[in-house]
């Protein structure tokens, strides 16, 4: 389980979203990624329905709101040297479920200042448990394999927030002049290696066997969720990377989990390169271990079925 701590760091405290938690929060000192920021408008609003007086709260905000609740235990928690929220509790494990809830992540608009509004505090949240790991001076081991569920939730749902941001900035960029792209590489970079390295990560843990068979399945239907969103938004260097993962991780697996991982190879073996692709090269740092993620979370829905040749 040794070899899980690392890559938690680099996914988490790197940053799949960098550009998302910079506003809120603290610098973290992992000399990985640099943080960016996304050229909001000072007009942007999120366009989800606000709740009438006394009416229901919409999904999206209670998502927003359970994460943040979720960010702030986590931190008083550390600070107090505490173990963070785990599912062994029940009321944890209902506000950890609603904070990576990746059936409500699905219904974000097509809206990037919404998308960051969510995104932000469910990222935190995933920071939170990385610190956890990261903070631990002896036993990382088993800390790691405690809150493998935590971990598997929060990767799966920064996952999901990765794609429909880098999907969302790739269609504010459409039409923008070569000046205009060049700039933007300083905001895309980070944001897609992040998301590079949290694929990796789940890659991995798809062959690990401190990774209990539910969190495998979880994190495989995260890899096959719109895999053309990180397929048109990486470089074709990070492709190979990530086919080489990819190829690496079908050797060690059961036939239909490989054949289902064949299906997701075809989106990266493609040479097309526009879009996100042609702005700037961001070849990853190499990393040597899997992602940490063990213990019963929710049933994952099977897979949507992927058609590479769409």
């Amino acid at each position: 389980m040794r070899r899980l701590i690392p890559i938690l760091s680099a996914c988490l405290l790197g940053g799949a979203l960098p550009a998302l938690a910079q506003e809120t929060q603290p610098a973290v000192e992992t000399g990985d990624v640099p943080a960016a920021t996304l050229d909001l408008p000072a007009e942007a609003q999120t366009t989800e329905p606000q709740a009438a007086e006394g009416g229901a709260v919409p999904p999206l905000a209670e998502l927003r709101d359970s994460a943040t609740k979720l960010a702030e235990q986590i931190r008083k928690a550390l600070a107090a040297g505490k173990e963070p929220p785990l599912h062994s509790d029940l009321a944890a494990s209902l506000l950890i479920y609603d904070a990576f809830n990746r059936d409500v992540l699905r219904t974000l608009p097509a809206d990037l200042a919404t998308v960051k509004a969510t995104c932000t505090p469910v990222m935190e949240a995933g920071l939170g448990y990385g610190r956890y790991l990261v903070g631990k001076k002896t036993g990382a081991d088993a800390a790691a394999a405690k809150i493998q569920d935590e971990l598997a939730l929060a990767f799966a749902a920064e996952d999901l927030c990765a794609k429909r941001t880098l999907a969302l900035t790739a269609a504010g960029l459409e039409g923008k002049d070569k000046k205009a792209l060049q700039a933007a590489a300083e905001t895309v970079a980070p944001m897609r290696t992040g998301a590079l390295r949290i694929e990796i990560g789940m890659l991995r843990a798809q062959s690990d066997e401190a990774v209990n068979q539910a969190n495998k399945m979880l994190l495989l239907g995260a890899l096959r969720e719109e895999p053309e969103t990180l397929a048109e938004s990486l470089t074709l260097a990070q492709r190979r990377t990530l086919v080489d993962e990819i190829d690496a991780a079908a050797g060690k697996v059961e036939p239909g989990i490989a054949d289902q991982l064949g299906q997701l190879k075809a989106y990266f073996t493609k040479e097309s390169c526009t879009g996100l692709c042609a702005i700037g090269p961001a070849t990853p740092k190499p990393m040597t271990v899997a992602a940490p993620v063990s213990g019963p979370v929710d049933k994952p829905a099977p897979p949507r079925k992927l058609d590479p040749g769409r």
